[in-house]
């Protein structure tokens, strides 16, 4: 509900509510909220950025030290990373970790490890925040990219731009080549019955997990202050 408040209001007319979270409410300040969390992608960070349209920023990053409780740094590639974004504030560095591919062409859903993946090239795609990162991603786990496709963020595929994706197949022998995508996609995909366009080949995505490098205990504390309120 792009009126957070009216989101809300609906939400307890139809059930009561202990918690309600907002997705990307940090400037709906209308909303009164009892803590912010922000979560910040270590690949871009707002200390280097600009205010819209050159950059990215809806305000100032001090309103970070100003109002957020929580601050989550994400997508962490390297550990050193976790030392530029030592702030006052309590923060919790985490990264993404690949645990394997599940293909869902497979009635029975299987999943590869990397160390069994059968096919021997990917073309992959996505609609994210940063496409590049989940590129990064497959190539540091052993994939061979043969071609990648950028959408932007929340993309609503079409049936071409799909055809046009599985061009990038023609060129390798069946069963060489699978596509892969993000989690979020695949479900995109499913719900406008897109999924169809890729039945001679296999339709992977990458689980993932978050694992926390530090701040754990923060995390906890943070937790259990959000239970007593």
């Amino acid at each position: 509900c792009e009126s957070r408040i009216e989101g809300v209001e609906k939400l307890l007319q139809k059930r009561r509510m202990d918690v309600v979270v907002l997705d990307d409410a940090f400037q709906h300040r209308k909303i009164a909220r009892d803590m912010d969390v922000v979560m910040i992608d270590a690949n871009r960070p707002p200390f280097r950025d600009f205010y819209l349209p050159t950059g990215n920023l809806r305000e100032s990053s001090s309103a970070l030290y100003q109002r957020a409780r929580l601050i989550v740094v994400n997508k962490i590639s390297h550990l050193s990373q976790i030392a530029k974004f030592k702030t006052a504030l309590p923060h919790l560095p985490m990264i993404f970790t690949l645990l394997s591919v599940r293909c869902y062409r497979s009635k029975d859903g299987d999943s590869f490890s990397n160390q069994d993946f059968p096919y021997d090239k990917v073309v992959a795609f996505s609609g994210l925040g940063n496409n590049e990162f989940f590129k990064r991603q497959l190539i540091a786990e052993g994939k061979t990219v043969e071609a990648f496709f950028s959408f932007s963020d929340h993309h609503a595929y079409t049936e071409e731009e799909l055809r046009k994706v599985l061009l990038a197949a023609q060129a390798f022998e069946k069963g060489k080549v699978a596509f892969v995508t993000t989690e979020k996609d695949y479900v995109r995909l499913r719900s406008q019955n897109l999924l169809s366009i890729f039945k001679d080949f296999p339709l992977l995505y990458p689980e993932i997990t978050i694992e926390v490098v530090e701040g754990e205990a923060v995390l906890n504390a943070f937790l259990n202050d959000l239970e007593s309120e």
